[in-house]
């Protein structure tokens, strides 16, 4: 028998369409909108979340180039006799504008004037007089920059729950002449 000879509606089909069980023609129904919010739900959890990390990241390189971009203030007439001096006000305002500029360009449709805080730190440290980190306590035989971010980075999917979520990051950056490795 060739296939246009079957019948549409064999016999091999009416006894598998009769093998479903009665009382069931709507259970799939009710699966998927029991299932449907919890999926979204889930589905928004780890887009938040991803982007909390990924901010994350970008703030802290952020912070670890502006505490470079400060440490690269060094006197140099203390350079010329022999001592490593950050220039403090120049370090700090360097620091803080490379760590701004750096997150405007990673974030161009974020409010940073709203959103971030930027804070650098300068410690004029040397071996002979070493200096206390004023957050973490560590103490310090260097010239060290420090730039504290604090960025609160809105929320898409879980806006019920929470608009925004802040992301607090350090880095330090020191500068270290040949004799203190």
């Amino acid at each position: 028998m060739s296939r246009r000879q079957c019948a549409p509606d064999g016999p091999v089909r009416a006894a598998l369409r009769d093998r479903r069980p009665s009382g069931q023609e709507g259970a799939s129904l009710v699966a998927v909108v029991i299932f449907l919010p919890v999926l979204l739900l889930v589905a928004g959890l780890v887009t938040d979340v991803g982007l909390l990390f990924v901010s994350r990241h970008l703030a802290y390189h952020a912070a670890e180039l502006g505490a470079l971009a400060g440490a690269q203030d060094v006197d140099l007439d203390q350079l010329a006799v022999g001592k490593v001096v950050l220039v403090e006000a120049t370090a700090r305002a360097d620091a803080a504008d490379f760590a701004r500029r750096n997150l405007a360009a990673s974030f161009p449709r974020l409010d940073l004037a709203r959103s971030l805080q930027v804070e650098a730190t300068v410690y004029n440290a040397s071996s002979l007089v070493p200096v206390r980190h004023r957050l973490t306590g560590r103490i310090l035989t260097d010239p060290t920059v420090s730039v504290d971010i604090t960025l609160n980075v809105p929320l898409y999917f879980l806006v019920s729950l929470r608009r925004e979520a802040a992301v607090h990051v350090r880095a330090d950056a020191s500068v270290r002449t040949k004799s203190s490795n």
